[in-house]
């Protein structure tokens, strides 16, 4: 091999180690925008679960305020004198008027 062979070859060397370190670079910067939008999504996604349980939440309170409402009117229906009990009853107001 003579002196301009081993330039020659120096020269390529040269240029594959600069093409490498470019494309090393790009990974690494892919890498890292990757990387961002990993975590990125990552907090999107607490967030969107933290708003669904908060609304999970409020729709069980609501459901639990509402069985109590209804529990409540029922009993109270309950308590109501029936058709019977008030027919029976009108008849013991006028029995004593």
């Amino acid at each position: 091999m003579g002196p301009q062979a081993l330039e020659e070859q120096l020269a390529n060397v040269s240029t594959e180690r600069a093409t490498l370190v470019r494309m090393r670079t790009e990974l690494e910067k892919a890498a890292n925008r990757l990387e961002q939008e990993r975590l990125a999504w990552e907090k999107s996604r607490a967030e969107e679960q933290a708003r669904w349980a908060a609304e999970k939440e409020a729709e069980e309170g609501k459901l639990r305020r509402d069985r109590r409402v209804l529990e409540k009117q029922s009993k109270a229906l309950l308590k109501m004198p029936n058709k019977k009990e008030r027919s029976a009853m009108e008849g013991d107001w006028a029995w004593m008027d």
